[in-house]
């Protein structure tokens, strides 16, 4: 399995021709719990093993619910 992923994108006006208003990119690497458990802060560690068993991030304000395009 991989662990990392790679990704850009490129936001223009108008449509899909038009001029460029935003470029981006990104990677994200996947680590695995232990190297946190070995190396990280257990009361980060552990707020966050409890937060994801209740459904996912709590930083979120409004719930889990997103709006991509508003």
């Amino acid at each position: 399995m991989r662990r990392k992923v790679y990704t850009a994108a490129v936001g223009r006006l108008t449509d899909a021709n038009g001029a460029i208003a935003i470029a981006a990119s990104a990677l994200f690497v996947q680590v695995p719990i232990e190297h946190f458990m070995k190396f990280g802060n257990k009361e980060q560690i552990d707020l966050a093993i409890a937060d994801r068993a209740s459904g996912g991030p709590s930083w979120r304000t409004g719930g889990h619910e997103v709006e991509v395009n508003p």
